[in-house]
Formats: structure tokens, C-alpha cells, sequence
């Protein structure tokens, strides 16, 4: 076999100065003469041109070569490599946050209704979705009195639970509303609670699980002030648009009933064009979608097709009793970070094997082929907050970047947000990153220290050296949790 071409060790090609080098040998063999010892002669002119586009064919085919492979191509060669595999680059995605609207039950809100956050300068958001506001989804309510009769029955139903209250002769629309949430907030499900307005004479009915809509009925006496309904909307800009919950009242664009807004839940995270890097990295994930492992082909099916995901790992209990994590007998249980809650359910129950139960503490009704509710469980898993304290020994005669601190920080969070569900942290292996981010460093020590509240202040101590994680955990940390300080 030829050492140049294709090899067992992959392409190798010509360079110029070989090429070069035999022409020559050729020509002098042939004519008998020393061919390339004048620089400036007619031969040596036309060789050196000619080896040059040679050497560029090869090049050529080099290229081609890499760009056949997703770990070497890049740019759209890298878009047709991966396609072999069943998957693509990520597009531009907006952010969507599910918003609270306070509204006049019956209005529409459709996709020209624009918000915007508080903040300077202020987010813009697109209704992603067309919604007619209906006591048939909501999450909050406003109910008053239409009018009074005493003997008549006033009832509210929520969800199929019934709550009722027959008016008496000395009653006015406060005590009856009043009387109405005594019997929502004594229901032992709790799934409601409702406080009186006595200024206004309305009954304030909040869902307990800030993330759900709900059904509301009502007899003929009783009727709405106002809705509130969660509907999508998503950012203006592509990207992730990270905002403190009730970051997003302002209303710029919207039909009239359109009372007021709010972000109480979570967000999906949008995200830019995907770099060829991360392509890389994804593709290693995704092209298992087509893998004859259940677990590994529902793990591809929620990364690759539901926006926001960050982490997923599927776990499987193939035996006939519970296993030691509580996962019942044949179920897979899928542990998801980011995301739509319904998205996420979809592709599991597209891609779970028949028979297969599926367990864990989030629950979604997906519609089934012949629109029956189809139960779906999956879990979320808990952060573990990690707090990491860095010593830094310098090496002698050498200058230290002044933003040495920043530098340490980007390569730890860099590190982390690789860091997937159920993976213990080890520093040792952030090392490299910080030797690489940081030139003069002699010696690096890392202690860090974990909690699972989000609140907790920076630690006195930091015992550990480190995290050992469960499969329904995942290591966090920000720059703000990371101590960096040179030795001496």
C-alpha cells in the first residue's frame, strides 16, 4: 500500500516539496541532466508552478476526505455529515415564557399581542400562540355575584368539585362569595385557595400549582370579573432571555380586555445557532435516536426534539420487583433538565416500548391515537448547589493575569455546564481548563461545598474535595459561588 492517499491511519497526502522533488528526479533521469539545481531555469519555472496546483488537488482531497467525517468537517459539510446520522445544526430558537393574563373572559389573544419586560432595556415578547381566554382554562379567577336571590343555590366547580352555598335573607354578594371560599380553602386537596375581596365584592380563586390551568363552572347567578390564563409567548430576539419571575407587566400591543401580566413559572430557554462544536458535541447524544436501546433512543428523542433541554438521562428497571431507587417493576424513568413539560412527555411516549410503564413525580396527560389521556411520568431533577474555593500557587518569575479571578471562574462554569444529571463533580478535572485559561500557575488546589438550597450565603468552610451526585440530582454552580485567591 502506498504511505500517501487513504491509509490505515487515515489520509496522507503530498506536500509541495515532495511532489516537487520527484518531477524533478523524473526529468533528470529522462533528459539526462540535472533538472532543479538552477532556480531560474525554463524546467524548474514550469515544475514549481506545476507541483504547486498539484499539491493544491491533493489538498483538495483532503478536505473532501475530513469533511465526510462530523468530528472534522465544518460549516455546511459538517450540516451534510451529520444528516447521515439522522440529526442536524440547531437554528436560532426565541426564549418562551408562559405568562399569567389577566383578562376579560371571551377576548382572544392572538400572535400581534406584544409585552415586554421592566428592565432597561426592556425585552420584547410575541404571543406564540392564539388563545381565547375561557373559565375553562384557567389558573386565576375573579367571580362576583350577578345578582341576589335569597334560597337560590350559588356554586362554584372546580375541576369537577363541586362548592356550593344557598343564600339567605340577610345575605349580601360579600357573604356569599365569602361562604364560598370557606368551603374551597376547608377542601382537604388544597388544590385551591380563594380569598375575598370585600372592597370589591369578588371572590379571588388562585390555583395552588402556579404551572396549571384548571376548570371553572358556574351556576347562571355568578359570573367572571376577569381570567387569568398562562399563554407562551416568546422573546423578539433569538437566544437565551433569563428574567426574574414578575420581570414582564409591561402591555405594548394588545386587545382591549387585556387587563395585565405577569412570568411566574419557568422558562424555555431558546439558544443561538449552534456552533460547530456543539454540534459536535450533540451529535454524540442524538445520533443514538435510532438506537435499538430504549433508553438511549428516548434520551436522543428528548434532546433532539424538544427545545430547552439541557441534560436527560434514562434509566430502566427491567426486573419483575422495584429496584433499590423505587422505580416499579418494568418502567424506565427519565430524569430532564429544561424543557416543556408536555414536549418532554410527547417523545417519551413516542419512543417507550409497549408494556413500559413510566414513572417518576412529574405527570402529563398526552393525548393517545384514539384521544384518550394517556398518562406520562417523568422527573425533574434537584440542584445541588456547589460552591467551589480556589488556591492558585504561582510559579516564580512569572506575572499572573490581573483577571486571573474572572479567567478561573469562566473555566469552571464552562466545566459545569457539561456536567449532566446523576454526574458527581470532581475538581481534579477542571485542571486542565484552569492551567490552560490561567499561564504561570504552578500548583491549583480546589475544596468545595455543597447544599440544595439556592438562598444559602457563601459557606465558612468548605470541607469537601468532592460532590458525589444521585440520578435525580444535578451539580450547578455560578460565578458568584466560586472563591478564587493566590497562595503567599
Amino acid at each position: 500500500m502506498s504511505e500517501y492517499g487513504i491509509t490505515d491511519s487515515g489520509v496522507n497526502i503530498k506536500r509541495f516539496d515532495t511532489i516537487l522533488a520527484e518531477i524533478n528526479a523524473d526529468q533528470s533521469e529522462g533528459l539526462g541532466v540535472q533538472v532543479g539545481s538552477n532556480t531560474r531555469s525554463f524546467l524548474n519555472v514550469l515544475n514549481t508552478s506545476m507541483a504547486d496546483k498539484i499539491a493544491e488537488l491533493w489538498e483538495l482531497g483532503a478536505e473532501i476526505y475530513h469533511s465526510l467525517s462530523p468530528m472534522s468537517a465544518e460549516g455546511v459539510a459538517l450540516d451534510n455529515a451529520v444528516q447521515f446520522g439522522g440529526t442536524s445544526r440547531e437554528s436560532p430558537r426565541s426564549t418562551y415564557y408562559p405568562i399569567h393574563c389577566e383578562c376579560t373572559e371571551g377576548i382572544t389573544l392572538d400572535a400581534n399581542t406584544l409585552i415586554e419586560s421592566d428592565t432597561n432595556p426592556a425585552v420584547k415578547f410575541l404571543s406564540s400562540e392564539q388563545k381565547t381566554i375561557s373559565r375553562s382554562a384557567f389558573n386565576r379567577a375573579k367571580v362576583k355575584v350577578v345578582s341576589l336571590q335569597a334560597g337560590e343555590a350559588y356554586t362554584v366547580a372546580l375541576n369537577g368539585n363541586l362548592y356550593s352555598y344557598t343564600c339567605k335573607q340577610s345575605d349580601g354578594p360579600g357573604e356569599v362569595l365569602g361562604e364560598i371560599g370557606d368551603l374551597i380553602n376547608a377542601d382537604e386537596l388544597k388544590a385551591f385557595t380563594a380569598s375575598l375581596d370585600s372592597e370589591n365584592d369578588l371572590l379571588v380563586i388562585e390555583a395552588a400549582d402556579v404551572e396549571s390551568e384548571n376548570a371553572m363552572l358556574l351556576t347562571d347567578n355568578l359570573t367572571t370579573q376577569s381570567v387569568t390564563a398562562i399563554i407562551n409567548f416568546a422573546s423578539e430576539e433569538v437566544g437565551e432571555v433569563t428574567l426574574p419571575n414578575g420581570a414582564i407587566t409591561k402591555i405594548v400591543t394588545a386587545p382591549t380586555g387585556f387587563l395585565s401580566c405577569a412570568n411566574l413559572c419557568g422558562y424555555i430557554a431558546g439558544r443561538l445557532l449552534e456552533t460547530d462544536v456543539e454540534l459536535r458535541k450533540s451529535y454524540v447524544d442524538k445520533i443514538f435516536n435510532r438506537s435499538s436501546r430504549m433508553t438511549d433512543s428516548i434520551r436522543s428523542a428528548i434532546l433532539t426534539n424538544c427545545q430547552g433541554v439541557t441534560a436527560a438521562e434514562v434509566y430502566e428497571n427491567r426486573t419483575n420487583k422495584t429496584d433499590d431507587a423505587g422505580r416499579p417493576p418494568h418502567s424506565i424513568e427519565a430524569v430532564v433538565d429544561g424543557g416543556s413539560n408536555s414536549d418532554i412527555a410527547e417523545q417519551i411516549l413516542a419512543t417507550v416500548a409497549g408494556g413500559i410503564t413510566t414513572y417518576g413525580s412529574v405527570s402529563v396527560d398526552v393525548p393517545g391515537e384514539d384521544d384518550d389521556a394517556i398518562e406520562v411520568c417523568f422527573n425533574r431533577p434537584t440542584y445541588i448547589y456547589v460552591w467551589f474555593k480556589v488556591t492558585l500557587t504561582i510559579s516564580r518569575a512569572s506575572l499572573v493575569p490581573s483577571n486571573y479571578a474572572e479567567l478561573v471562574e469562566t473555566a469552571i462554569t464552562e466545566a459545569m455546564e457539561e456536567i449532566g444529571t446523576g454526574e458527581d463533580v470532581v475538581p481534579q478535572q477542571f485542571l486542565k481548563d484552569i492551567y490552560a485559561q490561567v499561564p504561570g500557575v504552578s500548583y491549583i488546589d480546589i475544596s468545595v461545598y455543597q447544599t440544595t438550597s439556592s438562598s444559602e450565603g457563601k459557606p465558612s468552610s468548605y470541607p469537601d474535595k468532592s460532590v458525589e451526585v444521585s440520578q435525580r440530582e444535578r451539580a450547578v454552580t455560578s460565578s458568584a459561588r466560586i472563591e478564587v485567591a493566590l497562595d503567599g
